[in-house]
């Protein structure tokens, strides 16, 4: 012990503040009180209870607007595969005993992958090189599962999918980007990424679109990768 310390006694709550600061700590001055805490948990459980429910009324609002439109006879063929895709998923996960608040973002995620495998198939059947791309074993392979989990929910979404799979130099950014979110477990860095690029894409486009989408300049750089997508399997499997 120095000698300036000699004869200076601390009491036990000093002790407490001096090893917190040390530690990094806030300091006791800076904690919250028991009922800060506990209407800071409060509020976050009714956020994700509004959260929830506003899912639920929009999945539930969809699946009604698809049945009205299946029992009118007005229903696309689309449709009502969606339609059969998010009812096909609510009655799975009611089977395999899947908790009630979890079932409307099953019947959701089942019901947007239906639609946007649906709309790249017919965007292809309009796009030569759409459907090129998408039946090149090389090219195909350049947007695997996880990446085109980022896409579904895309106004132009076939666009945005035939870019990258055509355009090198776009799909290296993409796969670039990709890795920064694995690596920083962000999410946030692709959602970010394909908005941009939906937005440059619909920006770009000189003429209106029926259905969010029109063919791109014609691009035919392919690059290699590992990763591969099969959409006629992709919509098989979400039937």
């Amino acid at each position: 012990m120095s000698q300036e310390n000699i004869g200076q006694e601390t009491t036990p709550s000093e002790n407490m503040d001096s090893v917190a600061q040390e530690a990094g700590n806030v300091t006791p001055s800076k904690m919250f009180t028991e009922e800060e805490v506990k209407k800071m948990i409060d509020d976050r459980l009714k956020n994700k209870e509004m959260e929830h429910r506003r899912k639920t009324e929009a999945v539930m609002k969809r699946v009604e607007e698809l049945e009205k439109k299946e029992k009118e006879g007005t229903a696309t063929h689309e449709e009502r595969a969606e339609l059969s895709a998010g009812k096909g998923a609510q009655a799975q996960a009611q089977n395999q005993g899947v908790h009630p608040d979890a079932i409307p973002y099953i019947v959701e995620e089942e019901m947007s992958k239906k639609k946007y495998a649906q709309s790249v198939l017919d965007a292809s059947e309009k796009d030569p090189q759409l459907k090129n791309a998408l039946n090149d074993r090389d090219s195909k392979r350049l947007v695997n599962d996880d990446q085109h989990f980022f896409l579904k929910d895309l106004p132009n979404a076939a666009a945005v999918l035939k870019s990258l799979l055509t355009n090198k130099k776009e799909n290296n950014l993409m796969q670039a980007k990709f890795q920064e979110m694995i690596y920083k477990k962000e999410p946030s860095i692709m959602v970010q990424y394909v908005n941009d690029l939906s937005e440059k894409l619909e920006k770009s486009s000189s003429s209106p679109r029926a259905s969010s989408y029109s063919p791109d300049a014609n691009l035919s750089d392919f690059g290699d990768s590992s990763q591969d997508f099969d959409l006629k399997k992709y919509i098989q499997g979400h039937r």
